[in-house]
């Protein structure tokens, strides 16, 4: 089809994660962030992007590709509960298995559309059949896995090989202490070897159980005697060195088998020296990621085509590094390019190698780093006056990596290709705190066991009634339902239900005489929320932007300060209007059913979302060519028939 087609040929659907919408917007207008200005002028954003409740990570970006809301596709939370188990068990939300919708690369695979799928959250196990291919999807970045069965903690994410470490003489959180010692046994040593440490990689965060490999740091001097090289080896000799190293710089890429619990894994890595004293008695060195080279691709074969690309598959972007003081911003930023960078490369080489017509991706860094710095970014919540301008200067960073990658991605889409650019909520500081289960302790329906420490306490399920659950459910101990339930069905039920909201309701912040709740409902009740369905609790709470940590718990009209959780929605392409700026309500359950229509796709089985006929340079464009065809049908009837009676007719046989 010609670029003048009405329809569009191909979709892109490119997430960013905890975006700040209208920071993001100054930043594009003020020509920061040229690629997102320039969607923005030649196609639509919403200015009342709504995304569903509660507003966090694995349900919205589920319903961003089923158009269902939480309480169709089941996905209720960061966590799911399943109906059944103990109401203090729940597992990470990013199984495709807990997905009850059908994702719209199943339903464009009926009409013989592919699909290509990188770092999508709650996508994996694949569900592509033979119809397109994956990287990622078990957790927020490649390698890193939040379906695991290494724990039964909820919260436990893993790496497929190893998070990063670091080996310093000075104590860090979770590193390792090591202690020069005068070089000695080296084979090959140079003159200038002085000292040398023991660096034993243990690893870290394991997907599964990793042999420690000794490797030997050899410290070497100058001229003068200074220190001021480090040789990193995997045995003392120096033929056998992985990298020689000054401060501040990085080994190149390092590719290494590792043995595991379940086998050898290829891992790439690597080293950066960021402290040497002189006297080499101090020394700090931060060993990235082992980022396993395969296990995260459908199918398996495709890990081998993208295992030789320039850049290695982060698990993280180094946040929690930064955090800990293992690195500086400079680092930290190092970090963050090169994981975008290596996003960037998997989409180069599948969108050049690979038939397509649906490309989804998802990009974490914003919402990592807005839980990182969003309470030090606004000089309202700040710990130290002078963060403010350092994290609006590591924001302008992110945006900018952002940025770049989507100029990448655009160099694959033409004009019959339809952009969007969509997130799956916002982000505010930090702000008050609500005691929940200290709520329900006062009003008599959470007990806990006598005599414990408070950080550990554990709940009297004999005597307790309702227990809270993940962000915003609270569940009454029903008989027949949970496997400890006292609570009887029926009139003793709604009993609760309503103690449970009076409590809720009746609680009044001590340090701020402020209500925290901006509502209360009854489950039956929120399925004006688009939750529903046995996924989730007996009552459903939110709270006021002044009491919530950076999204959850709070509508997607709250903001805070610098903070804001409306979603960001940009549109661009075959049969969008252009520098127009939507301001009807919109929906991430309206994605799919708007992509579908101006692709002309199938839609999925559960998509409740409408169309966003407002974003349209021709709403009407579908039942025009409608009224054509009927128009040329008819036509063309009336014609045939003619024809037919004036032709001689004959009797057959």
């Amino acid at each position: 089809m010609t670029a003048k087609s009405k329809r569009a040929e191909q979709v892109m659907i490119i997430g960013l994660d905890a975006p700040i919408v209208p920071r993001l917007r100054r930043l594009a207008k003020q020509g920061k962030l040229p690629h997102f200005q320039t969607l923005i002028e030649q196609g639509v954003i919403a200015n009342n992007c709504m995304v569903p409740y509660p507003t966090i990570t694995p349900p919205n970006w589920t319903t961003i590709v089923t158009g269902a809301w939480a309480g169709t596709h089941g996905i209720t939370c960061f966590h799911v509960h399943k109906p059944g188990d103990p109401l203090d068990k729940i597992h990470p939300g990013f199984s495709s298995d807990d997905n009850q919708a059908e994702y719209i690369w199943q339903a464009i695979a009926r009409a013989g559309k592919r699909a290509i799928l990188v770092n999508y959250p709650s996508t994996w196990p694949a569900t592509l059949g033979d119809m397109g291919v994956q990287v990622g999807g078990a957790g927020l970045a490649i390698n890193e896995w939040r379906i695991h069965d290494q724990s039964d903690e909820p919260w436990d994410t893993r790496n497929d090989v190893s998070e990063s470490q670091l080996f310093a003489t000075e104590e860090y959180p979770l590193a390792q202490v090591v202690e020069p010692q005068p070089a000695s046994g080296w084979q090959n040593a140079p003159d200038e070897a002085k000292w040398e440490v023991e660096l034993p990689c243990v690893g870290r965060s394991t997907l599964s159980p990793l042999q420690t490999q000794i490797w030997y740091g050899l410290i070497l001097a100058d001229e003068q005697g200074r220190c001021d090289r480090l040789l990193i080896a995997s045995e003392k000799d120096t033929q056998a060195a992985f990298c020689t190293l000054a401060v501040g710089e990085w080994s190149e890429k390092i590719v290494r088998e590792f043995e595991t619990a379940k086998g050898t894994r290829k891992a790439a890595f690597r080293f950066k020296l960021l402290e040497l004293s002189a006297d080499g008695q101090e020394l700090k060195l931060f060993v990235s990621p082992l980022c396993a080279l395969d296990g995260f691709t459908y199918p398996p074969e495709l890990a081998q085509e993208l295992a030789g690309l320039d850049q290695m598959p982060w698990c993280n972007y180094g946040l929690d590094e930064q955090g800990m003081e293992w690195i500086d911003d400079e680092t930290w930023e190092e970090i963050m390019r090169w994981s975008h960078e290596y996003l960037t490369q998997v989409a180069d080489r599948l969108l050049s190698s690979q038939q397509w017509d649906i490309y989804c991706t998802h990009l974490h860094c914003p919402d990592w780093f807005y839980h990182r710095w969003a309470t030090d970014l606004d000089p309202q919540t700040t710990r130290d006056p002078d963060l403010p301008a350092r994290c609006e200067q590591l924001e302008l960073a992110v945006y900018e990596a952002i940025d770049d990658h989507l100029a990448a991605l655009l160099n694959h889409a033409d004009e019959n290709t339809l952009v969007l650019i969509v997130s799956d909520h916002g982000a505010q500081p930090t702000t008050g705190d609500v005691p929940i289960h200290d709520i329900l302790e006062a009003a008599g329906l959470t007990v806990f066991a006598e005599g414990q420490d408070p950080e550990s306490r554990q709940v009297d399920w004999a005597r307790t009634k309702a227990f809270a659950q993940r962000s915003c459910y609270i569940y009454v101990n029903l008989k027949g339902r949970d496997p400890q339930g006292i609570v009887e069905p029926g009139a003793e039920y709604e009993q609760i239900q309503e103690e449970i909201i009076k409590a809720l309701y009746d609680y009044t912040d001590p340090d701020t005489s402020k209500k925290p709740f901006s509502f209360v409902l009854r489950r039956e009740d929120a399925r004006v929320l688009g939750l529903h369905g046995d996924m989730i609790g007996d009552v459903v709470f939110a709270f006021t932007e002044d009491f919530c940590g950076q999204h959850g718990p709070i509508l997607p009209t709250a903001g805070f300060g610098i903070g804001s959780i409306e979603g960001l929605l940009i549109m661009k392409g075959p049969g969008v209007k252009q520098g127009e700026e939507l301001e009807r309500t919109c929906w991430l359950t309206d994605i799919v059913p708007t992509v579908c229509h101006l692709a002309q796709w199938p839609v999925p089985a559960q998509a409740e979302g409408a169309i966003l006929y407002q974003a349209l340079a021709n709403p009407n464009a579908q039942l025009e060519e409608l009224q054509k065809c009927r128009k040329n049908y008819e036509r063309l009837t009336r014609v045939t028939e003619a024809t037919r009676q004036e032709t001689h007719s004959y009797h057959q046989l």
